[in-house]
């Protein structure tokens, strides 16, 4: 997964484990893609301050993530509703498919 999209999804289900210096930089930096310098302006630390902290979240993260693994058991859990919905399709009737396809899609919204 590329590292901005792989960080920003983490941020997502970590961002409460983070101080709040450190999720307000992974969010300005990776969601609202401003530089290392116009974070530094925003919050009156130094450029390199700014970086660090940004890589001390990014590791946690990663971190977090390696421990817990729930977007890990997510995905797994997304691809197996996927893969169920694929199998079923003419293995059932169309009612009967129907309903079990559109559960599958509400669980999998829900999710997200």
């Amino acid at each position: 997964m590329e590292k901005n999209i792989e960080i920003g999804t983490l941020y997502q289900y970590y961002k409460d484990l983070l101080s709040e210096k450190q999720a307000e930089a992974i969010e300005q930096y990776y969601l609202e893609d401003l530089s290392l310098t116009e974070i530094a302006e925003i919050t009156g630390v130094s450029k390199q301050a700014v970086s660090t902290n940004i890589k001390r979240a990014e590791k946690l993260l990663e971190d977090y993530e390696n421990s817990l693994k729930v977007y890990e058991k997510l995905v797994y859990l997304v691809d197996s509703l996927e893969d169920l919905s694929k199998f079923l399709e003419g293995k059932t009737d169309k009612n009967t498919y129907e309903i079990v396809n559109e559960k599958i899609s509400d669980i999998i919204s829900n999710m997200n």
